[in-house]
């Protein structure tokens, strides 16, 4: 097995990636995968050299595959080869003393945080050194860990991928999954350079911040296997996500050219408004992919040609792109096009084309919506606004929209009203509901709106404004602005210059 340890340390270490067209594995291993000749080439000579070597594959396959699994190899081996072809359930690692859980836990670091977040506890520790338990960002006082070993780590590392693939709550994913890096990563554990750098990828996972990979110095002995990790070309791949989402185009395109992904590169391109690039890179991924046949490979022409007709304008492309697929995208994206270009009309067509394909999608009818106000058909963009509130009936931009749509109609009892449901949930709405409020004189509203609208540029002059032309009283605009407790401090110096004001 030596030449399998050999292939897992150069993978750990780097990755390459070469053009394998005319390879007769071409297409089934992932891009980046170092000295694939070496691993086809080993010969296992027992059951648990088998049970490693298909373990190893699977971490280089397109399309992971189950295998038997030899009963001679640990539970932690075991497990860990289960996670390759995601066999989650059939997980056992009941026959370690070693015991975790979730459970709640105030920290104690700052006043600010009042409420209880999630940590790992854990029982059954080899190692009896104790500690004040602390992560990144809290200090848990009150709670005292034992330092864990490296087999313990491995243990929550399972635990911690399992629930990453398998948790459906995102928000609840998130929590549990951080939990569990966090404990792993706890300063006074036993240092593994395999077990940090797999827990510090599924943190880069979690959160899509980027983190560069340092050198693997460690060695790959039969107790790795026993510990998931992660090549470094999955890294790199992940990487080039994490750069994406934080708007460093430039970095992720020198992740996304070395893999070859193609449609993550033109979209950098694009946002880098490289737009020739961009058009030229699509218009070669359409050639290249033909007349398709399976459904991934129509969905991949559907959106390159999104993308042409995106930059170019064109309405061919929109039209080819669904033709390789049906679906409302095409539209939608015909439509958003159309709607910046400023032909409502025709904005209005590709909705309303998208809609009878799905008409209670939500996207789609808020752009419809947005292309009948754009060509100043109120009455018919209110009510698709109607029909989103219902559904809807706390999204502010629904409510607001609806607002604006009905004065414009001239129904300025229930646009108010909409707008000051709006308020409720929006101090931007706040402010356009008082300034609304004064513009058609309504004191009462003026009133409610003063006691609850936060800061803004003009605040001043219209409070003056109120005061000066006797829309309301002194003592009233006064009142309002002293029950207003998020401006508590300006609301002072305001009612100072009321107060010294002549009216």
């Amino acid at each position: 097995m030596e030449d399998l340890k050999a292939f897992v340390k150069l993978n750990v270490c780097t990755s390459c990636c070469f053009e394998e067209k005319d390879s007769e594995h071409a297409g089934a291993f992932k891009s980046g995968i170092v000295s694939l000749d070496l691993l086809l080439a080993i010969t296992p000579e027992n059951e648990e050299e088998e049970s490693r070597l298909r373990y190893v594959t699977n971490l280089c396959l397109m399309h992971p595959k189950p295998f038997p699994i030899s009963n001679k190899l640990s539970g932690l081996e075991k497990a860990c080869m289960r996670l390759s072809f995601g066999e989650y359930e059939g997980i056992d690692l009941s026959m370690y003393d070693f015991k975790h859980e979730l459970v709640g836990s105030v920290p104690t670091n700052s006043g600010i945080y009042e409420n209880a977040i999630l940590i790992v506890r854990c029982s059954g520790t080899k190692n009896g050194k104790e500690h004040v338990y602390t992560t990144e960002r809290y200090e848990f006082g009150n709670e005292i860990v034992q330092s864990l070993t490296v087999e313990e780590q491995s243990i929550l590392l399972v635990e911690m991928i399992k629930i990453f693939n398998t948790e459906i709550c995102q928000d609840l994913r998130k929590l549990k999954v951080q939990a569990y890096i966090d404990r792993i990563l706890f300063p006074r554990n036993e240092k593994s350079e395999i077990v940090g750098r797999t827990a510090r990828y599924y943190l880069m996972a979690l959160n899509l911040e980027p983190c560069e990979l340092e050198s693997y110095y460690g060695e790959i002995a039969d107790l790795t296997f026993e510990h998931p990790f992660v090549f470094r070309n999955e890294w790199e791949k992940l990487l080039g996500d994490a750069y994406y989402s934080h708007s460093a185009y430039s970095k992720a395109l020198e992740y996304f050219e070395k893999y070859k992904c193609n449609a993550k590169i033109i979209n950098c391109l694009v946002k880098l408004n490289r737009n020739d690039e961009a058009v030229e890179r699509a218009l070669e991924e359409i050639e290249s992919i033909g007349r398709p046949k399976c459904l991934q490979s129509k969905i991949r022409l559907c959106n390159m040609n999104i993308v042409v007709g995106t930059i170019t304008g064109k309405e061919m492309y929109f039209d080819a792109a669904l033709d390789a697929y049906y679906s409302y995208e095409p539209l939608k994206a015909k439509g958003i096009y159309f709607l910046k270009a400023g032909n409502a009309g025709k904005a209005i067509a590709s909705f309303e084309e998208a809609l009878r394909m799905v008409p209670r999608n939500t996207e789609i009818q808020f752009l419809y919506a947005s292309a009948l106000t754009s060509a100043e058909r109120f009455s018919e963009a209110a009510a698709v606004y109607e029909r989103l509130v219902a559904d809807d009936q706390k999204n502010t931009v629904f409510l607001r929209n609806l607002a604006m749509c009905r004065i414009q109609l001239e129904d300025i009892k229930n646009g108010l009203a909409s707008l000051k449901k709006a308020s409720m949930y929006d101090q931007n709405v706040m402010h356009a509901y008082f300034l609304m409020s004064i513009k058609y004189n309504l004191p009462k509203e003026i009133r409610y709106s003063l006691e609850r609208v936060d800061f803004f540029e003009d605040l001043e002059d219209a409070v003056m404004y109120l005061v000066g032309n006797k829309v309301l009283s002194k003592d009233e605009v006064k009142s309002a602005l002293k029950r207003n407790n998020r401006i508590t401090s300006m609301a002072e110096s305001l009612i100072e210059k009321i107060d010294s004001s002549q009216s």
